[in-house]
């Protein structure tokens, strides 16, 4: 397993993206010294879909498996994330299990 480190905007496949990932994945432990720190992506802004994350992910805050923040997608579709799934332990002063903050839907119907 590969290692990614960094300070802020994180990601195991990206650190912030503007684009789709689609058909995607991640196997790395993530680690950070700041904030938004993701398994596969620190920020995202767009559509995550069919997509995965293996590995631990560590960092101060916004701390999430897979995404340490979904900001609001403009895609046509209520859902930011759809069909993921992410392992691993996640540590942070605010971690969550997914993804840590998203106003967008997250489909966690896999």
């Amino acid at each position: 397993m590969g290692k990614v480190e960094g300070n802020e905007r994180v990601g195991g496949l990206v650190g912030s993206n503007l684009g789709r990932i689609l058909m995607s994945y991640a196997i790395v432990s993530v680690s950070g010294t700041d904030i938004y720190i993701g398994g596969l992506v620190g920020v995202n802004h767009w559509l995550i879909e069919d997509a995965y994350a293996r590995g631990n992910v560590e960092g101060r805050d916004y701390v999430g498996k897979l995404v340490g923040l979904q900001n609001q997608v403009h895609t046509g579709t209520p859902y930011g994330i759809k069909n993921t799934y992410a392992t691993g332990n996640v540590t942070g002063g605010g971690s969550g299990g997914l993804v840590w903050y998203s106003p967008a839907k997250v489909d966690t119907n896999n």
